[in-house]
């Protein structure tokens, strides 16, 4: 039997800290208590590590969100209960987006002991999965999250076998990632894992890329080369952005899935493989099917296993340990210098929505290597360049004619939203001054403040 869960209590009105030690011991579970945000965070980093902390939405000379956003940093997959005198909705949505893991009202008993039934149970394989595996190749697989850590477990259980995978999710989610940890489980480890981008060649290009050719199968075939799937025999083919396949040859590469035969262009000979593959796509595969674009047998034997890569917006326990890793893994590299990450950094990253997701974070952080804290600057051409990334994204996955309009919208947001803060911030969050000088109806403020999720920060503690 191991010991008691431990139950780390910060609040500053004993006799409170006291009714909570009651509920928690009472239950089995082991109790500390500290009355101070500062205190609460450096008991975060000290050993044994509490189990969960239960802390105070509003302690004395803290604010508890700050105070959350602090003990996040030094402890990512930490539990912490946010507590309240009343569940004030816009401050449990600020905590939710901050990490923790859930917001109750002290004097909720029922629900107090809940928690301690919860702490009481013993962690399952998931919870205890590694939070960081590096693949090689600069990539690595981060499990913080709840749903990364089921992901890993997932990615275990399928490696071994030989069934094909598709891998489906927004831009730069980390599509190629998974696939590296699944061939780096599989029996195929030991031999090749290539990547093709399917959207970057021509159909024709893209087949003798993919099948290889014979001498004379085009103007300038000389001689006979073989393609990705002969160099992968016996390993792994990742093929990316696999809606982009024109349909001609998406009936080739079913041919192959089918049978672990080809030929060449030009050829006659049929070539056995031995390959396993695994696809990408951020299309929306539904619509693809509908519109004829993505074929349907095609699809039914790529999706034998399906993982969805969430977004980084919905996995945040993630964020900090990848801007940790990139700053480490880029600082001193192609010049860029070393650079120890702020606290202010920490507090971007943690709040920012990342709709470029790990590729915006991860050039992010080589930004912050050269820039510092400058890197933070609001609507700089970072986050410019993730405004249109999402609007892409969008384009490619609504199965959208292409237009520039997604484009253009997606770039007006991000315009609309940054000169709607702007308004606030120098009217001192006076909605209606902000209106007025916005020249829009008071309603319509309203409205966009909602959409974009907009909120005085300028009274939280530096």
């Amino acid at each position: 039997m191991g010991s008691p869960p431990l139950i780390l209590i910060v609040n500053d009105e004993p006799r409170l800290r006291t009714e909570l030690q009651t509920v928690f011991e009472g239950t089995g579970c082991r109790t500390e208590s500290v009355s101070t945000g500062v205190e609460a965070v450096d008991r975060a980093r000290q050993k044994p590590v509490p189990d969960m902390v239960l802390l105070g939405m509003d302690i004395a000379g803290a604010d508890g969100l700050d105070v959350l956003r602090r003990i996040r940093r030094t402890r990512s997959r930490l539990k912490v209960i946010m507590l309240a005198s009343s569940t004030d909705p816009q401050k449990v949505w600020r905590a939710a987006k901050l990490g923790a893991h859930d917001c109750v009202e002290a004097d909720d008993a029922a629900a107090l002991k809940a928690l301690a039934h919860e702490c009481m149970q013993p962690e399952t394989a998931d919870e205890k999965a590694i939070e960081k595996e590096e693949l090689g190749g600069g990539l690595v697989f981060v499990a913080a999250s709840p749903v990364m850590r089921k992901l890993h477990s997932l990615v275990a259980e399928v490696a071994p076998t030989d069934v094909p995978v598709l891998c489906i999710g927004e831009s730069g989610t980390g599509k190629e990632v998974v696939a590296r940890l699944l061939h780096n489980r599989s029996r195929r480890r030991s031999h090749n894992f290539l990547k093709v981008n399917c959207a970057a060649l021509p159909g024709e290009l893209l087949e003798s890329e993919l099948f290889g050719y014979e001498p004379g199968a085009f103007t300038g075939a000389v001689r006979a080369k073989p393609g990705k799937f002969e160099l992968c025999d016996k390993g792994t083919i990742f093929l990316d952005e696999i809606g982009e396949v024109p349909p001609q040859l998406q009936a080739k590469l079913l041919h192959v899935l089918q049978d672990r035969e080809f030929t060449r262009l030009g050829g006659r000979s049929r070539i056995k493989v031995d390959v396993r593959i695994v696809a990408a796509t951020n299309i929306n595969i539904q619509e693809a099917l509908r519109t004829k674009k993505f074929r349907e047998d095609l699809y039914y034997r790529l999706n034998t296993v399906v993982f969805e890569i969430p977004p980084l917006r919905q996995r945040r326990e993630d964020v900090l340990t990848l801007l940790t890793h990139f700053v480490e893994t880029h600082g001193g590299q192609n010049g860029l210098p070393v650079r120890l990450i702020s606290e202010s950094a920490f507090d971007f990253a943690g709040d920012h929505d990342w709709p470029g997701n790990v590729r915006e974070l991860e050039n992010f952080a080589k930004r912050y290597l050269v820039l510092g804290d400058r890197a933070m600057t609001e609507m700089g051409p970072e986050q410019a360049v993730a405004a249109v990334a999402h609007a892409a994204a969008g384009l490619n996955g609504a199965g959208a004619t292409k237009s520039l309009k997604p484009f253009a919208n997606g770039v007006k947001s991000s315009a609309e939203a940054a000169a709607i803060r702007q308004a606030l911030e120098q009217t001192h969050w006076n909605r209606k001054a902000a209106a007025r000088l916005l020249d829009i109806s008071y309603k319509t403020l309203l409205d966009k403040v909602r959409r974009y999720q907009l909120e005085d920060n300028s009274d939280s503690p530096s």
